[in-house]
This record gives structure tokens, C-alpha cells and sequence, in this order.
């Protein structure tokens, strides 16, 4: 696999997560309120432990509606797949993983 079609496939990536970010921005708010704990009881406002334990309390059933239209208006179908299938996809296409190529590409993105 040469540079370019590398570097072509993360281009090809990185609009589909600008588009991704666009469709869940606009999500309603799904996270639901949650009873007063601890950390309420202590005094802390809008504290990182609060925003945390906030995320565990978003209603998945909610979500799901949302994000399949989300992947559907994307063009994105199918089930998921896992991480050492896309790994073994990966390998077919020829990259060697010791070559570490995306995250160099990544790397150089950053520093850009």
C-alpha cells in the first residue's frame, strides 16, 4: 500500500468523522438528570467526577434511533466490526502493523 492511498484513506476518514460530529451535535440532550450523590452532598459544582458520572446516566434506548438514522443518512450499514477484524483487514491490504503508518500520519497531522 503506497503513501498516497494511505494518506487518501485517512482523508477519506477524517470527512467521515466531520460528519459524524456534525449529526451528534445536533442530538437533543439525552443525558438525564441524576439523583443528588455524594459529591452533591459535599458542596463541588460542575466538577470533572460530576460530568463523568453524568455520562453513565445517558439513555442508550434514547440514542440509538438517533445515531442509526445518523449512520444511515452517512451511508454507513451492517453490523460492527471488531477491532482484530479491522486489524486483520488492515494486514490483507498489505500495512504492516510494526510500521506503525497511521500513527505516524497522525503524528504529522498534530504537528502540522
Amino acid at each position: 500500500m503506497s503513501k498516497a492511498t494511505i494518506l487518501r484513506c485517512l482523508e477519506e476518514i477524517a470527512s467521515k468523522l466531520v460528519e459524524l460530529r456534525a449529526a451528534v451535535e445536533k442530538l437533543p440532550e439525552a443525558i438525564e438528570e441524576m439523583p443528588a450523590g455524594p459529591l452533591a452532598s459535599q458542596g463541588s459544582k460542575d466538577t470533572t467526577s460530576d460530568q463523568l458520572q453524568a455520562v453513565q446516566f445517558v439513555d442508550k434506548q434514547q440514542l440509538q434511533p438517533l445515531v442509526a438514522k445518523a449512520f444511515a443518512e452517512m451511508g454507513i450499514q451492517g453490523e460492527p466490526v471488531g477491532a482484530e477484524k479491522v486489524q486483520e483487514m488492515i494486514a490483507a491490504c498489505g500495512v504492516k502493523p510494526e510500521d506503525n503508518v497511521f500513527s505516524r500520519g497522525i503524528i504529522e497531522m498534530r504537528e502540522e
